[in-house]
């Protein structure tokens, strides 16, 4: 497989899963049974294994290759500019690297530009930024530079469950982005609801992956 251009004649890869993956789009959707037999599981990538009775989020995209694009892209995402360019308006006292324990506000808006009406509002609390936590479901590889951030939805939010935001430089020199994340509904009311989030969530993950190609195009 050909390394991918760098900066401006970046040609950004397809996203792809790992080996063992499945795409978020074809994994099944939590039911209120499951989710109420989960409720003893730890809500981390930190354990023996990913939560169980979780919906999981996993997308792969490389965007390049070389130290200088892995630290630009990431500077978009520590800085919040990948979820602005994907249409979330992010309210936080600074970077996320700056904000470790805080609760950020995103408002989801992914017609702003043309009808500025909010979707959904969402509060998070940072949990960690820089290096990663170890974990298996964040499939981090030997030899690879990993940074970014995590985050987790507070109570007020109807869905449980954690973001993990990921740009590795591996040891072929390849960027990637990978996106990894877990969700199920908080509560046994918000199940009938839940496809309709489903949807919400798909459309929002291929806004980093689009806003990615776009911020890369643009270098």
């Amino acid at each position: 497989m050909n390394a991918p251009r760098n900066l401006a004649g970046a040609t950004p890869a397809p996203s792809r899963n790992l080996p063992g993956s499945v795409p978020a789009s074809n994994r099944d959707t939590v039911s209120p049974s499951d989710a109420a037999s989960a409720s003893a599981s730890p809500v981390n990538y930190g354990g023996a294994a990913t939560p169980v009775g979780f919906r999981e989020i996993r997308y792969d995209l490389c965007v390049g290759s070389g130290a200088a694009l892995h630290a630009e892209v990431m500077a978009d995402v520590d800085s919040w500019r990948l979820h602005h360019e994907s249409g979330l308006l992010v309210s936080a006292n600074g970077a996320a690297s700056e904000i470790v324990g805080e609760t950020i506000r995103m408002r989801y808006r992914p017609l702003r530009r043309t009808v500025p009406i909010t979707i959904t509002t969402v509060h998070c609390a940072i949990l960690w930024a820089g290096e990663p936590p170890e974990g298996p479901g964040l499939d981090l590889l030997p030899g690879s530079i990993d940074r970014g951030f995590g985050y987790e939805a507070d109570p007020r939010h109807r869905e449980e469950g954690q973001e993990h935001f990921l740009i590795t430089h591996e040891p072929d020199g390849t960027v990637w982005f990978r996106l990894r994340g877990f969700w199920r509904p908080r509560a046994p009311r918000w199940s009938p609801i839940y496809p309709l989030t489903l949807l919400g969530q798909s459309y929002a993950s291929h806004g980093y992956l689009r806003a990615l190609r776009r911020l890369t195009q643009q270098r």
